[in-house]
């Protein structure tokens, strides 16, 4: 397995949240540690709370449940690719 600061770069909604985790945070997969938030913030444009972070390999699925837990507290998460917002590129071609 490698390391969680060297594995896939993965994007997660937060979902219950008033605070962006920090960057060093955990990212938990069924309790285990998985890896951590690189950075965070709400996502003005979509209307959601985001995250950046890396993974250990073969942990993340994209839509699958995790918790990232900011300021001490786990919060609901799920698993994205991190491109959230115009994944297809189609606003640039217009």
């Amino acid at each position: 397995m490698t390391s969680p600061r060297t594995g896939p770069f993965w994007g997660f909604e937060i979902l219950e949240s008033d605070a962006d985790p920090l960057p060093g945070d955990p990212i938990l997969f069924e309790g285990m540690l998985a890896g951590y938030v690189t950075s965070a913030s709400f996502g003005f444009r979509i209307g959601k709370r985001l995250a950046l972070g890396f993974l250990s390999q073969g942990l993340a699925r994209p839509a699958s449940d995790s918790k990232s837990i900011s300021f001490g507290t786990p919060r609901p998460a799920i698993c994205r690719k991190p491109t959230f917002y115009d994944a297809e590129n189609r606003r640039l071609r217009s």
